[in-house]
């Protein structure tokens, strides 16, 4: 497995993160520009909408997205990442944003056990 890329198992993180650029330059080869536009993708297509209408700052709930349209975005991103977002992160997910950064992070950190669970403060 190349650095910086997960592997299966891997775990995503969704806690807050300040500089998305600034996670992505050791981690994989993406800039955030690309990471943004990915993830864009992969929701526009899920779900079935024009990508320019969706932007970071955007609610799954502005898209009109119930439980079950977030759960399927949340599996085709994770076929999109090769991550696995666990359940208890993905419940908290409300924004676009909130996805891109927990990418970002998991990216930045690999799959292997370096991801800090929400609510946990890297030592």
């Amino acid at each position: 497995m190349s650095p910086g890329r997960p592997g299966r198992g891997g775990q995503i993180v969704f806690a807050v993160a300040t500089a998305v650029p600034a996670l992505l330059p050791c981690a994989c080869f993406m800039s955030a520009e690309e990471l943004t536009r990915r993830v864009i993708g992969v929701i526009a297509k899920t779900h079935r909408v024009s990508p320019e209408t969706i932007t970071p700052e955007t609610t799954f709930q502005e898209l009109g997205m119930d439980s079950l349209d977030a759960v399927n975005v949340l599996f085709a991103l994770e076929e999109e990442f090769n991550v696995n977002i666990p359940d208890e992160d993905a419940r908290e997910i409300r924004t676009v944003r909130q996805v891109i950064e927990g990418i970002a992070k998991l990216l930045a950190t690999g799959s292997q056990g370096g991801a800090q669970p929400l609510g946990e403060q890297a030592t």
